[in-house]
């Protein structure tokens, strides 16, 4: 009974000390100052662009709104730190889209981010902001 109590506590204390470790991850600070954006885009463009990145049944039939893109950046994240930074043109969007039987399925918002000719969906993205 006492070399299982033992086991037991020895158990209960290495794992305190694995889960204790991993706090929340640093908020990142990219390097603003030295990161290339790329040219602005206009809003119609970006809208066009979302209609076009995103996965939608009919494309055509979808109403995409956006605000104003802004200087923005990403972090792509993994294991608790920042792996890389992405920087380029961000604004946050609504959108709504046909379903299969033909009606709208109903307005849904999202955060983008256009850097050079790659598109990215940050809207649960924990690592972003606006760089004015």
């Amino acid at each position: 009974m006492e070399g299982l109590m033992k086991y037991g506590l020895l158990s209960m204390s290495a794992a305190l000390v694995l889960f204790g470790c991993g706090g929340a991850p640093v908020k990142p600070t990219p390097d603003l100052a030295n990161a290339n954006f790329g040219p602005s885009i206009a809003t119609a463009k970006f809208e066009n662009i979302v209609r076009g990145s995103m996965d939608f049944l009919d494309p055509y039939s979808a109403v995409v709104n956006c605000q104003t893109p802004r200087k923005g950046w990403y972090g792509r994240s993994g294991w608790g730190s920042i792996e890389q930074y992405y920087y380029g043109w961000m604004a946050s969007c609504t959108y709504n889209a046909k379903n299969r039987m033909g009606g709208y399925v109903g307005e849904k918002k999202g955060v983008f981010l256009i850097y050079g000719d790659r598109f990215r969906d940050i809207t649960d993205s924990l690592y972003k902001g606006y760089a004015e």
